[in-house]
């Protein structure tokens, strides 16, 4: 197949698709004939190191017309995320293109993103991103809470989820005299759900000091208001002895050394794709504390990968008492996330979705 991806990533480290999508188009271009169309520039990464590569420096117009045969009419588009596109020009054209194309939203479909800017995106949708949502031949989800929590745009679904790297360092050791937690990410307190996390761990403070538990939220800052809120918190209800918050984003090799000297991974989303934080994590064979809005509750439950809550202050609070008192257990559910995270490896991904968009287009 002739497949076109198109995206508007900006190159920032701090965001799973600058992760994902190279990953995902490079995984899939040892199944079909992939040309990745990014309607940016980016100067702070090099994607220029994939064949398959191109941005507006090299056709500015972002038409399907200028770009080169076959991928001015492929058998397939695939369209990363939907929101980022602030002037859909190319969107529209695909959509009156009559090429069949998959969205990937990336969780901005779900009720909690619609609600996230919500007159905003309502006009947004009555302009144009609903037809081009409704019209899509479908819609890839990365898990099957994300397509659940999607379920009012009537579009039909599959499911396939990032992918992960194998890492060549794994956890191998856990402390037995301290717990120490570890979240890396944006820290965006409503959508990761840290103020649910903070109201959860202020009435079980001195149990946590009991057993020298510490948490550690890492991660780039872009609304400074709620982080300032959520530090406030942390200061107010005395743990800044147990809380630390670290607005310095980690990358490559100093993230992997944060991530191996921690002992649980904690993310309490509200709402999430797939993370890639999380998928890491996993690959390390460190346990992890997740809730609903993770996407990843049951397959952590299933696999005794760690704890898992619903998207409340109580059941989250509830999972982490669990935690403290199963610490012991540590070692052995690190080794299951480990096997866990083995599922999702690229090339596994790659070939399922071959044979999913072959049987979208009605290619035998």
């Amino acid at each position: 197949m002739n497949i076109l991806y198109i995206s508007k990533l900006n190159g920032s480290k701090c965001s799973g698709p600058s992760y994902s999508v190279p990953k995902q188009i490079e995984a899939q271009s040892i199944y079909d004939n992939v040309f990745w169309y990014n309607v940016s520039q980016i100067n702070t990464v090099d994607y220029s190191k994939y064949e398959f590569y191109h941005d507006i420096q090299e056709y500015p117009s972002q038409t399907l017309a200028d770009l080169p045969v076959p991928f001015n009419s492929p058998d397939l588009i695939i369209i990363e995320e939907v929101y980022v596109y602030h002037n859909p020009k190319i969107l529209y054209e695909i959509y009156k293109s009559g090429i069949p194309y998959i969205l990937i939203p990336r969780s901005q479909l779900t009720r909690q993103a619609q609600n996230k800017k919500k007159f905003k995106k309502i006009l947004g949708n009555f302009l144009i991103y609903g037809r081009i949502i409704r019209n899509a031949h479908s819609i890839q989800y990365l898990t099957s809470q994300e397509k659940t929590d999607s379920s009012q745009w009537k579009t039909k679904g599959f499911i396939l989820p990032n992918g992960i790297d194998a890492n060549a360092k794994t956890k191998r050791q856990f402390r037995g005299d301290s717990i120490h937690a570890i979240f890396i990410g944006r820290i965006e307190p409503y959508q990761k759900g840290l103020d649910l996390l903070i109201d959860a761990i202020i009435p079980i403070k001195e149990e946590l000091i009991k057993v020298r538990f510490s948490l550690k939220i890492i991660g780039s800052v872009k609304d400074t208001a709620p982080v300032s809120e959520l530090c406030n918190k942390i200061n107010k209800y005395g743990l800044s002895d147990i809380i630390q918050v670290v607005s310095n984003p980690l990358f490559g090799d100093e993230k992997i050394i944060e991530l191996l000297d921690s002992d649980v991974f904690v993310m309490t989303s509200r709402f999430e794709g797939l993370s890639m934080g999380l998928l890491e994590a996993l690959s390390l064979g460190l346990p992890c504390l997740v809730t609903q809005g993770t996407n990843m509750k049951k397959e952590i439950e299933e696999n005794d990968a760690g704890w898992a809550a619903d998207n409340t202050v109580e059941s989250i609070r509830n999972s982490i008492l669990r935690m403290i008192n199963e610490r012991e257990l540590l070692p052995q559910k690190g080794k299951n996330a480990l096997m866990l995270s083995k599922k999702y490896s690229w090339d596994q991904i790659a070939s399922r979705s071959h044979e999913m968009y072959k049987n979208i287009i009605g290619r035998e």
